[in-house]
């Protein structure tokens, strides 16, 4: 072999091996390389009802990793450069969202609707689930709180998606960092939260299933993947009826899938209550049932297209008589069966 051939040789390994190291260099950068807090996107909460996040996932918003206790307990930092952690098991929302405290924010992860009328007109009710298989994983997330610099304010616990959260405000198994009173500090306070997700089956302790691998395209299966921070207003036109001594219409709010609802049975002298009718529009339109059947469908966590928005439901009603009957000088025995021959009930 001469030497001009080894020179060619090695040549041709020089740019297979410069090419693969770029390769890998650019797929670290774009999908390992953790951003910083300046290079965050910001969106709002504060201003918007809603923020969606499937469009993150469909524009790539997404890091793998975390928040590393250790630095965070151990070390003593806050700055979210200095407390990222590469994991392929969680992933960090590449946005952070402006809120305020005390403002209460609900997040949904589910399937579409899949609610329809079969062949004989029967209607049928299958709302979406936040599961993404029949093993029952589901998505769970960390609402970590930020002041305006980016210093970790508090440590929240992972929480389900049937879950919500309220900015500044500490439930009794989250780590506070700062007090609840230097979190709602109008200056120095919570200005944003960058959420934090995974994917497991039930187990919510923070560093559980570190090594299982999770593909962002997954969260792709969520249809209806969002943010929401304004309640709906379900409004129910009592249709002549009272509810609770009120005879005007009663509007109920309710955040995202997460707050429950119970309903009472309304009341109108002379009239039995069939049920409550969804007059709105959605999948649901004209669906009626009774109020037990509704307060089952306003607290199973699922999406009801009719229900994610704001929704109007009106009392249906059916007449109640009563019949007097005179023996005019015979006798009626108790339990005896009395046969109305004329049928016709004219109100």
């Amino acid at each position: 072999m001469n030497k001009m051939h080894v020179k060619q040789r090695f040549a041709g390994l020089f740019i297979v091996f410069f090419t693969i190291a770029g390769l890998f260099s650019f797929y670290y950068e774009n999908v390992y390389a953790l951003t910083t807090w300046s290079e965050l996107t910001d969106v709002s909460l504060v201003s918007n009802a809603q923020h969606d996040l499937q469009q993150g996932i469909n524009t790539k918003s997404w890091d793998y990793g975390t928040i590393d206790t250790n630095k965070i307990y151990n070390d003593g930092y806050r700055a979210f450069d200095e407390i990222q952690l590469d994991t392929v098991s969680r992933i960090t929302y590449k946005k952070r969202i402006a809120v305020n405290p005390g403002q209460k924010i609900s997040i949904v992860a589910s399937a579409e609707d899949q609610s329809h009328y079969d062949e004989n007109g029967t209607f049928i009710l299958n709302g979406g689930t936040s599961h993404l298989d029949e093993a029952g994983r589901a998505l769970y997330w960390c609402p970590l709180e930020y002041d305006k610099d980016g210093n970790l304010l508090i440590n929240a616990p992972w929480r389900n998606v049937q879950t919500s959260w309220t900015v500044g405000v500490s439930p009794s198994d989250t780590q506070e960092l700062y007090t609840t009173t230097q979190r709602q500090d109008t200056n120095n306070g919570v200005k944003y939260i960058v959420p934090v997700f995974r994917l497991n089956n039930g187990e919510e302790s923070d560093g559980s299933n570190m090594s299982r691998v999770l593909p962002i395209e997954e969260l792709k299966a969520y249809q209806h993947f969002c943010l929401i921070s304004k309640p709906f207003k379900y409004t129910f036109d009592l249709n002549g009826g009272n509810y609770g001594g009120n005879t005007s219409n009663v509007t109920i709010e309710r955040l995202g899938l997460t707050d429950g609802i119970q309903l009472s049975n309304p009341q109108r002298a002379g009239y039995k209550f069939v049920g409550w009718k969804l007059t709105s529009g959605g999948k649901e339109h004209g669906y009626t049932a009774t109020s037990a059947e509704w307060n089952t469908i306003l607290n199973d966590k699922k999406y009801y297209d009719s229900l994610f928005k704001d929704a109007t439901f009106e009392a249906i009603w059916t007449p109640e008589y009563t019949f007097t009957y005179n023996a005019n000088g015979g006798i009626m025995t108790s339990g005896e069966d009395i046969s109305i021959l004329n049928r016709t009930l004219v109100e």
